[in-house]
Formats: structure tokens, C-alpha cells, sequence
């Protein structure tokens, strides 16, 4: 079965941010860019999965850059 947009949790905090993308909140921008592009491919619709797979994970990301951009 796959996860529909409302069987995902929003992504509100940074500490979410991280998890989803499996990296610690205090992890290099690079380090996050890099674990960012592994889990897109991993859930890009193209490679089997899902468009709200990739949209949390899309939505994660910006929301470690946004956070980062405000520190």
C-alpha cells in the first residue's frame, strides 16, 4: 500500500525536518544537500514512489534551509 498526502505527518519542526532526511539537526549544509538528493531519488515517483513521498521529503528539506537561512 502506498501513503497518501494525509497519511504523512506534516513536517513542522526542524528536529522532523532532520529525521526525515536522516541526518542530525547540527549536520553540515552539505551533509544535508547530500541526504536530501539520496532520498528523492529513493522516493521520486519516476523510481516507485509516490508524489506525497517526495513532497515530505521535498518539504523537509526547505524547511532545514529555511531555518538554517534564519540562524
Amino acid at each position: 500500500m502506498t501513503a497518501t498526502r494525509s497519511e504523512l505527518p506534516p513536517v513542522t519542526t526542524p528536529e522532523q525536518a532532520a529525521q526525515v532526511l536522516g541526518v542530525a539537526l547540527t549536520a553540515d549544509p552539505q551533509v544535508m544537500t547530500s541526504a536530501y538528493r539520496a532520498a528523492v531519488r529513493r522516493v521520486h515517483p519516476d523510481a516507485g514512489g509516490t508524489a506525497a513521498e517526495f513532497d515530505h521529503v521535498r518539504s523537509a528539506y526547505e524547511l532545514l534551509l529555511w531555518q538554517r537561512g534564519r540562524t
